[in-house]
């Protein structure tokens, strides 16, 4: 494929998943404000636990797979970011250690809400059963988009031979 074919198809997907993002964040928007308190009071499955699951994992692999749009004939193996001198480097260890705090911290909370605890605090896990059952068609896309994104960036391009 040609670079200036390449570039404009880079392009293309990053606008196509921007667009789905600011999608996916305008419906999450739009649910959050119609919800009632006894939403989730007994939420009635409508999407099996299963097929979220299913959803998540393909999306996740897709995600690997789509690392083989990314091209970076100079260092395949380094971020961009990191590349930028020792303040792009920082930037992304900081992202980095950002984003496994951040994990710690859910399942920290996920664990307290699994306990009895005195703050009656509820598992995540009851959080995305409300959601499924409140809207199933937005929580399936923000499983999958999350899922694409990790699926995406745990792995480097593979780097070209030859």
């Amino acid at each position: 494929m040609r670079p200036d074919t390449a570039r404009k198809v880079r392009i293309g997907v990053l606008a196509a998943v921007t667009l789905l993002v600011l999608y996916v964040g305008g419906r999450l928007t739009y649910a959050a404000g119609g919800l009632a308190e006894d939403a989730c009071r007994n939420p009635a499955p409508v999407l099996p636990g299963w097929a979220l699951v299913f959803i998540s994992l393909a999306f996740f692999g897709a995600g690997r797979l789509a690392t083989g749009l990314r091209t970076d004939n100079d260092a395949p193996h380094i971020p961009p970011l990191a590349r930028a001198g020792t303040g792009g480097r920082l930037a992304a260890h900081a992202a980095l250690a950002t984003v496994f705090l951040l994990g710690v911290g859910a399942l920290a909370y996920e664990t307290v809400g699994v306990w009895p605890n005195p703050w009656k605090l509820q598992p995540i896990t009851n959080y995305v059963r409300c959601a499924t059952a409140a809207d199933p068609l937005t929580t399936s896309l923000v499983a999958a988009v999350i899922s694409f994104f990790v699926g995406h960036w745990l792995w480097f391009p593979a780097r070209r031979r030859g």
